[in-house]
């Protein structure tokens, strides 16, 4: 693409080289999936990513820049998981990270080296207390006092996780906080529901096997990969609307195969 430069980082199974000609401890990992940047002191930034290997194998891991995009430093932040797909930020500068298998949970991680949490991740209340297939999480965080998060399931029956979150900070998802699940109507509008077995039913008719999840002034966005589609809850006037595979959407673009991640480019 035109005015688009790109530069090799790190491969996978090798050492990556930092900028000052130093090498890693650790080889850069593999299954790469699910990432995201956060900011740090100075200017610097944590490339925060997901490892999907299976059996323990999994992670979360993190390249650090500083202000200039120079490479300075490989960690691993979270080990002994499995198939850590995806996940998201926290408004708080926190990553979260879902185990995509039958037993999964939601683990909170703070890149932060000069974070009282750095090195310490933990578990959140995102997910079932038997654990489950999660995918992706997005936060609403229009009242900071009470964060909204959602988390896609990619299961067949995965009906979407809602939690308010009583506070900001890291204990806000580790503490207290009410979850619902998302229940879709006949007739285009939805309703949080605290009956699992409704949603998950609901989950089955019109959105089995989540994926992608992002919000954006008042709407949650999401992909539902088995049908090829979009789903799109207005969380104030609670109705929705879908965008299907092979159709544009927004004025230009298609998606003609099963659609997965949702690129957020909105917030910092």
């Amino acid at each position: 693409s035109a005015g688009l430069s790109v530069r090799l980082i790190a491969t996978s199974e090798k050492q990556v080289e930092f900028s000052n000609g130093e090498k890693s401890k650790l080889k850069y990992h593999t299954m790469t999936d699910g990432a995201g940047i956060i900011e740090l002191d100075n200017g610097s930034y944590a490339y925060v990513v997901n490892s999907e290997e299976s059996d323990d194998k999994g992670g979360v891991y993190a390249l650090y820049f500083d202000a200039k995009g120079n490479v300075y430093d490989y960690r691993l932040l979270l080990k002994g998981t499995s198939r850590n797909c995806s996940g998201g930020l926290t408004p708080w500068k926190t990553y979260v990270s879902c185990e995509e298998y039958g037993l999964g949970q939601c683990h909170q991680i703070d890149p932060n080296p000069n974070s009282e949490h750095f090195d310490k991740p933990q578990v959140t209340l995102l997910g079932a207390r038997e654990g489950g297939r999660y995918e992706s999480v997005a936060v609403d965080n229009r009242k900071p006092d009470k964060p909204v998060f959602f988390v896609t399931e990619d299961h067949e029956y995965g009906a979407m996780r809602r939690f308010v979150a009583n506070g900001q900070e890291w204990d806000a998802l580790h503490q207290d906080g009410d979850t619902t699940f998302l229940h879709i109507k006949d007739d285009n509008t939805f309703e949080w529901t605290t009956n699992q077995v409704d949603a998950m039913m609901s989950a089955k008719k019109y959105y089995t096997k989540s994926e992608g999840v992002s919000f954006y002034e008042g709407k949650l966005y999401f992909m539902a990969k088995a049908e090829r589609k979009m789903l799109i809850l207005d969380l104030d006037q609670m109705t929705y609307e879908t965008e299907i595979s092979g159709k544009k959407f927004y004025g230009g673009g298609e998606f003609t195969s099963q659609p997965d991640q949702i690129l957020n480019g909105w917030t910092k």
